[in-house]
C-alpha cells in the first residue's frame, strides 16, 4: 500500500517535470523569453530535448517498478493467505487431537473403574468412577458412572451388615 502512494507521488511529479518542459518549449517557440543569441536557444532546446528523453526513461521506469510492486505485493498476499489458512488447518488438527486424547483419557479411567466393577472390586472401582468424575464432570458417561458408584456403596453397605 504504501508502495502505491509513492508511485503515484512519483507519477505526478514526472507529468509534472513533462508540463513544464512544454511550457519552457512554448515560451522559448513563440518568443516570449528574448534570448541574445541564437546558439543560447539552441542549446537550451538541446537541454529541453535531453530532459525530455529522461522524462520518457523515468516514466518507462516507474511502469516497470509500478508493475514489479504489483505483482510482488500480490504474491506477497497470496503466501499471507496460504500461510494464515496453514495456521487455520494446524489449529483445527490440534484442537482435534487434543479432544481426542481427551476422549481417550477419560474412556481410560472410566473403564478400569467399570473393569473393577465388573471384577466385583467395589472399593476400587468406587473409587474409579469418583476419580473420573472429578476430572470429567461434563463427561457424557457421568450419569453411568454415579450410578455404578450407587450400586458399588449399597453391595459394600449391604456386606458390611
Amino acid at each position: 500500500m504504501q508502495f502505491k502512494i509513492l508511485l503515484k507521488i512519483f507519477n505526478n511529479y514526472i507529468l509534472s517535470v513533462s508540463l513544464l518542459n512544454v511550457i519552457c518549449f512554448v515560451m522559448f517557440a513563440t518568443g516570449c523569453c528574448s534570448l541574445s543569441s541564437h546558439s543560447k536557444i539552441a542549446s537550451l532546446m538541446d537541454e529541453m530535448s535531453q530532459l525530455h528523453i529522461k522524462c520518457r526513461e523515468l516514466q518507462q521506469n516507474y511502469a516497470d517498478l509500478y508493475t514489479k510492486v504489483n505483482t510482488d505485493c500480490a504474491v506477497f498476499d497470496a503466501s499471507i493467505q496460504d500461510l494464515q489458512n496453514k495456521v487455520s488447518s494446524l489449529s483445527k488438527l490440534h484442537l482435534m487431537k487434543e479432544n481426542n486424547d481427551e476422549f481417550a483419557l477419560s474412556s481410560s479411567i472410566y473403564g478400569r473403574a467399570y473393569g473393577d466393577y465388573l471384577a466385583k472390586r467395589y472399593e476400587l472401582a468406587y473409587s474409579g468412577f469418583e476419580s473420573f468424575i472429578n476430572k470429567y464432570p461434563n463427561d457424557t458417561q457421568v450419569p453411568e458412572a454415579r450410578i455404578h458408584m450407587d450400586e458399588c456403596l449399597r453391595i459394600l453397605d449391604k456386606n458390611e451388615s
